[in-house]
């Protein structure tokens, strides 16, 4: 110890004296303790607050596809119901009618012939009986031909040495004078008969042709076609009474999901016209929440995939989230959300979508909750505090400690 300094002047820095001071000024340590929070909640308290949120109600409308009369209805507001479970019921007595009208015309088109058809049978007929015919005229031609060159050579035959004696005045003219008027008409019915052959051949052949395009545009025939136009007749038939008697089954109307019916706007008698609503059904359960961040806090929401926690209100349970959309802009927020809820005064900000990955999620659709968002905090008293703890200095050795309790 310094000589120059009084024994006494210098207050003991013992630890133990130093905590009984302390312990006597507890109250003060309290209120800075008070003090250093309040000032860390309201520098943090932006980025702690809850945002409010809306559970996506998906609500889906029953609705007939054509208008007419509703004759039943099957469910109540609140009842729960499957998907293909019958919900009501319009009238099908129009289309009933119809189905027994298409019944009919596919009974009659497996028997009827149509007059296209008839003109079909009659003009394949014709060619055949033209070609027939024809056949049978080329027939004779030619067998009268052959019988004329024939009887012909026979007379040329007979009359060859009564001509000589004739031409010789052995014998008269006048004898043999209807024989060569009957020689010279069968030595011109052979000069004529190969053309009226060639002809008739001609005239074959022409009606084949004609014949062989007609079942070409037939596909193979005039009862194959007849045949084929039948199918096809019966099956349009048909696919007009299936077409038919789904349009029937349109108007029963089903649910087409598990869920609660939320309301009933018909009651049974009232004419629906098509795409009115009969009553809505609404999903049991929701997993998606929408939310919508103040504008001053907009940032916060800007990445996808940021983990949140949803919060009913007026109960501790929550539930994990995570934001799957975020809105590009910044619209006005609705009155039920938004955070000044006085007559005049709107908010605007960001919708985000959030889609809730608990599976113990008990969220009921069109819930108001409170959804926290981990955004980067802004209060100062963590960063000091961080960065108090990197700038601490190194403990120092035991055998340091003892030196300088000696010293004093």
């Amino acid at each position: 110890m310094p000589k120059d300094e009084p024994m006494g002047s210098r207050i003991p820095s013992h630890p133990v004296i130093w905590w009984s001071r302390l312990k006597h000024k507890w109250p003060l340590l309290i209120w800075l303790a008070a003090i250093l929070a309040a000032c860390h909640l309201y520098s943090a308290g932006i980025d702690l607050a809850p945002i409010s949120g809306v559970v996506r109600k998906n609500e889906e409308t029953v609705a007939p596809i054509e208008p007419g009369r509703l004759v039943e209805v099957n469910v109540s507001a609140g009842a729960r119901v499957r998907k293909g479970q019958k919900l009501a019921q319009m009238d099908i007595s129009v289309v009933a009618a119809e189905i027994l009208i298409e019944q009919a015309l596919v009974a009659e088109a497996e028997d009827t012939i149509t007059g296209y058809m008839q003109n079909i049978l009659r003009v394949d007929s014709e060619f055949r009986s033209a070609i027939a015919a024809t056949q049978a005229t080329l027939g004779d031609e030619k067998r009268n031909y052959e019988a004329a060159k024939a009887e012909l050579t026979v007379i040329k035959k007979e009359l060859s040495p009564l001509i000589m004696q004739a031409e010789a005045r052995l014998i008269p003219r006048s004898t043999i004078s209807l024989q060569l008027a009957r020689m010279a008409a069968l030595e011109k019915e052979v000069e004529l008969y190969p053309k009226s052959i060639a002809n008739l051949e001609e005239r074959l052949v022409e009606t084949q042709v004609e014949l062989a395009r007609l079942e070409h545009q037939l596909g193979g025939g005039a009862s194959k076609a007849i045949d084929e136009k039948l199918k096809r007749r019966k099956d349009i038939h048909k696919q007009q009474l299936e077409l038919l008697t789904r349009r029937a089954g349109r108007y029963t109307l089903r649910a087409s999901r598990n869920g609660v019916v939320a309301r009933v706007f018909q009651q049974v008698g009232d004419i629906v016209g098509p795409e009115t609503p009969v009553l809505s059904i609404v999903g049991a359960k929701s997993s998606e929440v929408t939310a919508f961040v103040p504008e001053g806090r907009a940032h916060e929401s800007t990445n996808i995939n940021v983990t949140a926690y949803i919060k009913r209100r007026g109960v501790t349970q929550r539930f994990k989230a995570t934001v799957v959309a975020v809105a590009p802009d910044i619209v006005w927020l609705p009155f039920r959300v938004s955070p000044s809820q006085n007559a005049g005064q709107g908010a605007r900000g960001r919708r985000v979508t959030l889609k809730v990955t608990d599976a113990n999620c008990t969220l009921i659709p069109g819930e108001t909750v409170d959804v926290y968002l981990h955004g980067p905090t802004t209060s100062w008293l963590p960063k000091w505090l961080s960065n108090r703890s990197q700038k601490k200095p190194a403990r120092a050795l035991p055998h340091a400690t003892k030196r300088s309790r000696g010293r004093t």
